[in-house]
């Protein structure tokens, strides 16, 4: 990772975990969490960093321990400090009383952040479980949970169980195919050697957004191919790509399977 954790971190959201309806609390019959949530929506008027934000959330805390949401606006605010201590206590207290609207932040963050793949693999797989509707995307929305699976079980290593997972969410959700799914799914086919299979991925993911790591990761399958002429091609597209800077960006992160000009220069003196 080329940069700093809590450069990065600053600048994540926490766009998963809505502001609740505090009439919902009222219609549950639940006036302490109702009267918590009231307060909390004064929150908004602050800087997130800013101290008297802070005091509202404790506030909230304290008028009512088991309401989740300002557990998880704490959460995020020391993800973002860099404080990694208290953002684990209070993700896991808004997991505890809502682990529904919890867990899709967590297994993202897991998994970005902290390379704790598995961990996300079981929030994911959790959330399966308590829900009977899709269970929806990634906290800013680039990846189903179901593909971030699969991408977790490609950064284990485990490129066919990560192929299966992708695959299984392609297919039952053609209507939820990301920017960039079918990108990992080609790698994750080169990792086993079906180079094949690989560039059909690659080929199909022009479809959905057209970048130097589709032709850079073309290139290494057709040198496994042994095709010269689609080598060279593709070799030359990716450089025509990656001085456009039309590549996958990240901001602060390496993105899952981004490249760059090093890895590129690599592969053309190879």
């Amino acid at each position: 990772m080329k940069y700093s954790l809590i450069i990065f971190i600053s600048l994540y959201s926490s766009l998963s975990f809505a502001q609740p309806n505090c009439n919902v609390f009222l219609w549950e019959g639940d006036t302490i969490k109702y009267n918590a949530c009231k307060l909390s929506e004064k929150f908004t008027d602050y800087y997130q960093f800013d101290m008297k934000g802070q005091a509202i959330l404790d506030s909230c805390i304290q008028m009512c321990p088991y309401y989740a949401w300002p557990y998880f606006e704490k959460a995020s605010t020391y993800l973002k400090s860099g404080n990694i201590l208290e953002w684990d206590y209070h993700i896991n207290k808004s997991y505890e009383y809502d682990p529904v609207g919890t867990l899709p932040y967590r297994a993202s963050c897991r998994a970005k952040f902290f390379a704790d793949y598995e961990g996300a693999i079981s929030d994911i797989n959790e959330l399966d479980s308590l829900v009977s509707y899709d269970i929806g995307h990634t906290n800013l929305g680039t990846y189903h949970l179901h593909v971030w699976k699969g991408i977790c079980y490609k950064n284990l290593g485990k490129f066919a169980e990560a192929i299966k997972v992708i695959e299984h969410h392609i297919q039952n959700r053609p209507d939820a195919i990301g920017y960039y799914d079918y990108l990992h799914l080609g790698v994750c086919y080169q990792k086993i050697g079906r180079h094949k299979k690989a560039l059909e991925c690659l080929e199909k993911q022009i479809e959905y957004s057209d970048l130097a790591e589709i032709w850079y990761y073309s290139a290494i399958s057709f040198r496994e191919l042994d095709k010269q002429k689609e080598f060279d091609i593709s070799i030359k597209k990716a450089q025509e790509y990656m001085s456009l800077d039309q590549t996958l960006r990240g901001g602060f992160r390496t993105l899952d399977d981004e490249i760059f000009q090093f890895d590129l220069d690599k592969l053309k003196n190879n």
